[in-house]
């Protein structure tokens, strides 16, 4: 089989059921120059079965993370919450005031990070985490989160919510390590997404 872009592995997945369709990551290394993952995508349907395996390099890695469980579609974005650290200005959120419902608040706040992020990361990322929630909020008075701008805005809605006031401030460009250094500014990289696993870089380059 030819080489085939990234674009053209996830439109080929597209005609088949989920249930045809088995995809694992047989091994990883972030660390290669460049780093890549090789995959085996199986298709068993009534009209076809083959096995195909793929090395993919990621040109200009940024991040990732393997669940290690075997998945059944493949996706690639150019616009998800696991871009904002890199396509999204960067925050701090302050609150004043205690909320009507501490429990209410957090489980608010943990359904909006669930909706954009799924089951890659928990809340927890972007919290403050020096002081136990409840204790936090108590204290009428203290940094929330830092985060994407973008979330922090949802965030401050949960709060107003309550009867709480915020403010989000300090915003600035996001700071990441490059391959090669660490730089501060706004990239628009791509999202790899195979099942509960993801990869961010700027470029996937499969070969066969």
């Amino acid at each position: 089989m030819k080489n085939l872009t990234i674009e053209e592995i996830v439109f080929s997945l597209d005609k088949y059921d989920p249930e045809e369709i088995s995809i694992s990551i047989d091994r990883a290394d972030f660390k290669a120059a460049p780093p890549y993952i090789d995959i085996t995508i199986k298709i068993a349907s009534i009209d076809e079965m083959y096995e195909q395996k793929w090395k993919i390099h990621a040109i200009d890695y940024l991040a990732g993370n393997i669940s290690g469980t075997e998945s059944f579609w493949m996706d690639l974005k150019k616009d998800h919450p696991l871009l904002w650290e890199y396509n999204d200005l960067q925050a701090s959120l302050y609150f004043n005031g205690i909320p009507d419902n501490f429990y209410m608040l957090y489980w608010d706040m943990c359904e909006i990070h669930a909706s954009a992020f799924g089951p890659y990361y928990g809340v927890e990322k972007y919290l403050n985490r020096e002081i136990a929630f409840e204790e936090l909020m108590r204290s009428n008075y203290g940094l929330l989160a830092n985060g994407p701008k973008r979330l922090l805005i949802e965030f401050a809605e949960c709060l107003k919510r309550q009867g709480v006031k915020s403010t989000i401030i300090n915003e600035r460009k996001p700071i990441f390590w490059n391959g090669q250094r660490i730089v501060s500014e706004l990239r628009n990289p791509s999202l790899l997404l195979i099942g509960e696993s993801y990869i961010i870089a700027n470029i996937f380059r499969p070969e066969s």
